[in-house]
């Protein structure tokens, strides 16, 4: 929802809102990651029985998200 939410106001605004959406995109990755770590640490188990580390979890899922905002917002400037 973030990063769609992120393209519509790079749509409609332009590259303009790149350095704060970018800024906002981090910041509410960092939050994400801060509640998960803390309040639902508990549920990595299925995880850690399959050999994954919370560290590698982390890691795939954050870098995936974000490259996966960088192309999006290519994209919709392209579009645009």
């Amino acid at each position: 929802m973030i990063t769609l939410s992120c393209l519509s106001i790079i749509y409609t605004w332009g590259l303009v809102t790149f350095t704060a959406l970018f800024w906002f995109k981090i910041i509410t990755l960092g939050l994400i990651f801060y509640y998960i770590h803390n309040v639902k640490k508990d549920d990595f188990y299925y995880y850690k029985n399959l050999g994954l580390s919370k560290k590698t979890l982390w890691f795939s899922t954050l870098t995936f998200d974000f490259i996966l905002f960088l192309m999006l917002i290519i994209i919709t400037l392209i579009v645009r």
